[in-house]
């Protein structure tokens, strides 16, 4: 036999010794005797004084979240099994990560995690959640539905006849003072927010006591980890329609609340899998269970095959129909390798039996951190603080992770086939198109489109791309176990059931016509934190000067493109020709700087150009020429600005083709023409900014003025409207 063979029997061995002598002895304890051990903040306490400290802040925490605290005895019989199956974690040697190191190559981790894989099979997870009410819960109710076909045809189609919009007043201030949402007409408005706003989400009948049970821990060591803050109240407000399964569009997510949105997310993740995981192991056990009782009944009394078929009919087909084309459920599309870092960090940790003091095992650990761990030499830069913040960590735009999950193992790099949660890029899911794992995008029921402000700046064809593939039917089907498929999965209602979770720190129309376009959850959608806009925009600008609005006259959102390149023809482009040196045109996207920069040159403009694909050496020649006035033009994108936010000196005009989607870049490029950058060499001239607006730019706007400001704009009969800088009148 070989030597790991051996080994792994070895294991086994221990372990169904330990779990023997586990169920002879079993400790008398009472509610009264839990403990939670967390760090004492005074070396000098007592040990008894440490503890009940420790106990009354675990318990102000779990108070706090609405999270009910439960007695040792319902602690450790949640974790029974978790604790006998990692016997080895004793042996590891991380405290931070709880995670082992489990980094041999793929065909050693295939023993190491034998029990794993079968831990999927054979066990109905008694001690996650009771049975009597795993159900009854949220779960069961949103999966065993089945919609009327009438119905469901509408709800696909997105049809206005289907739909319902409120508005709810009088939000929980933390999620905004008023919400818009969508349901099916006939619900009520009442038992929307009943149900999406409870008092208490995050208690043990929506949320599994497993992972929430030690949640202070995960919470502490993960801030300690990124040094960041998560804020429990906002936890505790968005888990509620998350939790409920509904829709959410999320338009405020700042820098501040990121990291709890991020860990709500997760929570749900591994919520949702691990509910789904019991529901499946114990059908399959019931399913066992039958078939050995058949096969018994079949020896005792010699029954033919005709008779055995009939006992295994149509009844037991529909009771035990819990799965979709693909074992994969969830799909995590977030912008750069530092973010799956996260996740999977999040996730480990929620999912680390903490109170048992055995660590998860992580498999294929130490090629992850390989992979996408933060560089070692990355050091504090001059750019912007939200630069920095967007671009920490492995910023590489072009991967997807597959994990599996159990009770008691974290695969990453698990198999298409034992793939649970799916952790990707835009660009990296367009990578798996055609590979063995893309019907891994068959059956998903949690979509979560994180920080979509900045994968719109990446490529959003990728996006779309991505939205598209969802929910095809596979293009392999023998590993389809047809007979415990959805009966709403095979009528293709896919898109029905499942929950897409948006989150943004702006609104933008692309990002709206995805939401409409792709969200049909029967559930209903939620819209919180609807965006104010950033009146601050103007105030933040440090140079005196004079910014001017001027309208396009657009007759459709379709033509919108042409019509503001028509006009630019013929009222911008001609005195471009002759222009003051210092002159910027700021373009928002690279197929209009092409079409652009085509037809200047054609009318034997000089100018310079800088975009997102121009080379240093380029960028550099180009913006040395513009500051000694031998380029009096220079065309800039938006797009390159987000990614390099190049200081351009020499500039004393700046003309925005259409406003900038970002706030802050409005103002960064607007402050490039302070003196201080300007050539001394060169004419001074009144510093001026302009910036050509349709009625179809609204959103973009309210993000420079403010939302009242852009309805005034929007609503003047005049052509152009000035606001001064630096000064009270406008």
């Amino acid at each position: 036999m070989p030597v790991g063979g051996k080994r792994w029997l070895a294991r086994t061995a221990c372990r169904s010794a330990k779990r023997r002598k586990e169920e002879k002895v079993v400790p008398a304890t009472g509610p009264e005797e839990t403990k939670v051990h967390l760090p004492s903040s005074d070396e000098g306490e007592s040990e008894a004084e440490s503890t009940a400290a420790a106990n009354s802040a675990y318990s102000n925490l779990l108070s706090s979240l609405g999270v009910i605290e439960r007695s040792a005895d319902s602690a450790e019989s949640d974790d029974s099994d978790t604790s006998s199956g990692n016997s080895s974690a004793g042996q590891r040697k991380d405290d931070n990560d709880s995670g082992s190191e489990s980094d041999n190559e793929d065909d050693q981790d295939d023993n190491a995690i034998a029990d794993m894989e079968s831990d999927d099979h054979g066990d109905s997870d008694h001690e996650d959640e009771d049975a009597s009410t795993a159900e009854s819960d949220i779960y069961a109710r949103r999966f065993k539905h089945l919609l009327e076909e009438s119905v469901a045809e509408q709800l696909l189609t997105n049809s206005s006849d289907i739909w319902s919009k409120h508005g709810i007043e009088d939000l929980d201030p933390i999620l905004g003072k008023t919400a818009g949402i969508t349901i099916t007409k006939g619900n009520t408005v009442e038992q929307f927010r009943s149900s999406a706003f409870p008092k208490d989400p995050l208690v043990a009948s929506r949320v599994r006591s497993k992972l929430i049970y030690r949640i202070d821990t995960t919470i502490r060591k993960y801030c300690s980890a990124f040094k960041c803050n998560i804020d429990l109240n906002l936890l505790k407000a968005i888990s509620g329609p998350v939790l409920d399964y509904r829709d959410v569009v999320h338009f405020h997510r700042t820098e501040d609340n990121a990291e709890t949105l991020r860990l709500a997310y997760c929570l749900h993740s591994l919520n949702h899998v691990l509910a789904t995981r019991q529901r499946v192991s114990r059908h399959s056990a019931k399913l066992r269970e039958e078939k050995e009782a058949h096969r018994r009944e079949e020896l005792a009394r010699k029954t033919t095959s005709e008779t055995i078929t009939s006992m295994e009919g149509e009844n037991h087909e529909k009771e035990f129909r819990d799965q979709g084309f693909h074992r994969n459920k969830i799909l995590l599309i977030v912008p750069f390798r530092d973010s799956a870092y996260r996740i999977v960090k999040l996730l480990s940790l929620l999912l680390a039996s903490s109170d048992s003091g055995k660590k998860l095992n992580i498999v294929n650990k130490l090629r992850f951190e390989q992979q996408f761990s933060p560089p070692r030499d990355e050091t504090s830069s001059a750019k912007p603080r939200d630069w920095q913040k967007t671009f920490t960590g492995n910023t590489d735009d072009a991967f997807f992770l597959s994990v599996s999950v159990t009770k008691k193992s974290l695969k990453l790099f698990a198999p298409a086939s034992t793939t649970d949660i799916l952790i990707a890029s835009p660009l990296g899911l367009k990578g798996l198109a055609g590979m063995k794992g893309s019907d891994s995008l068959s059956s998903i029921e949690l979509l979560v489109l994180d920080q979509l402000d900045v994968l719109y700046m990446q490529n959003w064809n990728h996006v779309l791309t991505a939205m598209e593939s969802l929910h095809r039917k596979p293009s392999d089907s023998t590993t389809v176990d047809w007979a415990r498929v959805h009966p709403w999965v095979l009528n293709g209602w896919g898109p029905l059931y499942r929950q897409t979770l948006c989150f943004s720190s702006l609104p933008f129309p692309e990002m709206n016509n995805v939401v409409h376009r792709f969200c049909c959850n029967y559930e209903g959608r939620i819209t919180l934190n609807l965006y104010q806009g950033d009146s601050r925009a103007l105030a933040r600008i440090s140079v005196p000067l004079t910014v001017t609005f001027r309208r396009i006259v657009a007759t459709s959102q379709t033509s919108e493109v042409d019509d503001r390149f028509e006009f630019f023809k013929t009222n911008v482009f001609p005195s471009l020709r002759s222009c003051l040196p210092g002159t910027l045109l700021f373009i928002p996207n690279y197929f209009d700087f092409i079409r652009i920069r085509n037809k200047l040159k054609g009318e034997d403009v000089i100018l310079g150009t800088v975009s997102e694909y121009s080379s240093e050496n380029h960028v550099s020649k180009a913006r040395n020429l513009f500051f000694h006035g031998k380029k009096k033009l220079l065309l800039y994108t938006e797009r390159c600005h987000f990614y390099h936010r190049y200081v351009i000196k020499g500039v004393q005009r700046v003309i925005f083709y259409t406003p900038p989607m970002f706030p802050h870049l409005f103002t960064e490029i607007c402050n490039l023409c302070t003196t201080a950058l300007q050539n001394t060499k060169s004419s001074k001239t009144n510093p001026s900014i302009t910036v050509y607006f349709t009625k179809f730019d609204a959103l973009r706007l309210a993000g420079i003025v403010g939302k009242e400001k852009t309805a005034s704009l929007l609503a003047s009969d005049r052509s152009s409207v000035s606001f001064v800088t630096c000064s009270d009148s406008t």
